[in-house]
């Protein structure tokens, strides 16, 4: 088992959609410091069912996101060279908005709880 939190803005708007056999995905990528601020890392994300569904509601470019809980998960794939790649992206399975959200980004007072795990994810 892993287990990964990290905090950051999107440096790009996010992306929702469905997949063919009808799972909601949300995914983006998290603009994360490390801690001596010498260094900005892009953390892609991607998460599934309800909770892609309440994050493409509200998250877009430059908002602020805690991930609480992830996992960590490898993609592979072979490019169009012939050449073997491999990238990692955090499976959000908890998260919370940090302190530069604002009520007024956000549309009614039907703020999802991010604070509850969604669907086994």
């Amino acid at each position: 088992m892993n287990f990964t939190a990290v905090s950051g803005n999107f440096g790009f708007d996010p992306e929702f959609k469905v997949s063919k056999n009808g799972t909601p995905i949300f995914s983006g990528s998290l603009c994360v410091k490390n801690r001596s601020r010498k260094k900005t890392n892009y953390i892609d994300i991607v998460a599934f069912n309800n909770m892609a569904e309440n994050m493409s509601k509200i998250l877009k470019k430059g908002s602020f996101l805690i991930v609480e809980d992830a996992e960590l998960d490898m993609d592979e794939w072979v490019d169009d060279s012939g050449k073997k790649r491999r990238k990692l992206k955090l499976i959000v399975n908890r998260c919370d908005f940090g302190p530069k959200v604002k009520e007024s980004d956000v549309a009614g007072d039907d703020m999802p709880d991010f604070t509850k795990d969604s669907d086994g994810f």
